[in-house]
């Protein structure tokens, strides 16, 4: 994490997402190979995860989906716990009708994903619906993807996938958006 700040959230829950998915995908076999990873310095410009997938695409592999388990591990149920980037509203109004619908409660995991990936937002959605998981799929179109309208849509190792053109979903608690205490801004990020 970044110096002088334990990272519980941001990103030791990440980390624990991905080793238990790397525990429950152990006990099955897939047509696939699938590969689980944690990448160094992604506060540093996502270093770790951008020289992977340069490598890959330089390999000529196919990646057929990346999933960034990114902070995963704060919720707030709270009315008006979950903030917005400015100007979510105008690219996103039926996402943030549905966040003001629900009192602005910070209770949901986000995925942020291109649309090459929807087959995967799908598949998370329906786990969701399942299991009764509050959900807010953010898809971005072709022309969203590197604009500086939804930077903060792009600061985790999914980005990376992106830039080589590989599909790519992020799972995110929304960071600073509700959680306060996101890179220790208003204490520590603990347990």
């Amino acid at each position: 994490h970044i110096a002088n700040c334990a990272g519980a959230d941001d990103n030791a829950t990440g980390t624990a997402g991905a080793l238990e998915a790397a525990r429950a995908l152990g006990q099955a076999t897939f047509d696939r190979t699938i590969v689980v990873a944690c990448w160094d310095e992604e506060e540093k410009g996502l270093v770790g995860s951008r020289a992977w997938a340069a490598e890959a695409k330089a390999a000529g592999q196919v990646v057929v989906g990346m999933v960034s388990f990114e902070m995963i591990g704060f919720t707030d149920d709270a009315p008006n716990s979950q903030s917005l980037p400015s100007g979510f509203d105008l690219l996103f109004s039926e996402e943030a009708a549905w966040l003001a619908a629900r009192d602005g409660r910070g209770d949901f995991v986000a995925l942020i994903a291109d649309e090459a990936s929807q087959p995967l937002v799908t598949a998370f959605q329906t786990t969701a619906d399942a299991v009764g998981l509050p959900m807010l799929p953010l898809v971005l179109s072709p022309a969203m993807i590197g604009s500086p309208l939804v930077g903060d849509l792009f600061r985790s190792d999914h980005a990376a996938f992106w830039e080589q053109g590989y599909p790519g979903v992020m799972v995110t608690d929304t960071a600073n958006f509700r959680n306060t205490h996101y890179h220790c801004a208003a204490g520590p990020d603990a347990v």
